[in-house]
């Protein structure tokens, strides 16, 4: 399997193909809107990394969360980095009307504010 180049890129890695190993599992976990969730696990074993999709079982397949970890190499010496992600906030909106700053309040609205999102 060739690894996300946003992943190499910022790990410093060269984009090449790599042993993967595969895995698709039904949770017991459910979407914000109550679905089924399944997980797909990719398991990088010569890069000591593991990345978990969360999604939905059934059509819009919409991603709930992911879970990553890996092995830092940058720096001295290694350690185990992990990467959560979930989401919390669901807004269906035209995204290319509101970037603007009076736009701004928008983000309160997914539980971010300017200065996470790096517009202050």
């Amino acid at each position: 399997m060739i690894p996300g180049t946003v992943y190499a890129r910022l790990a410093h890695r060269p984009v090449t193909v790599q042993k993967a190993v595969l895995d698709f599992s039904l949770t017991g976990e459910k979407s914000l809107e109550g679905n089924p969730l399944v997980i797909y696990e990719i398991n990088f074993p010569d890069e000591q990394r593991t990345l978990r999709i969360y999604f939905e079982k059934n059509f819009p397949y919409r991603i709930q969360k992911w879970h990553e970890t890996y092995r830092s190499l940058i720096g001295m010496g290694a350690k185990m980095l992990t990467t959560n992600a979930i989401r919390t906030h669901t807004i269906m909106d035209p995204y290319w009307k509101h970037h603007t700053n009076k736009d701004r309040s928008r983000l309160e609205a997914l539980g971010l504010s300017a200065r996470e999102m790096g517009t202050d």
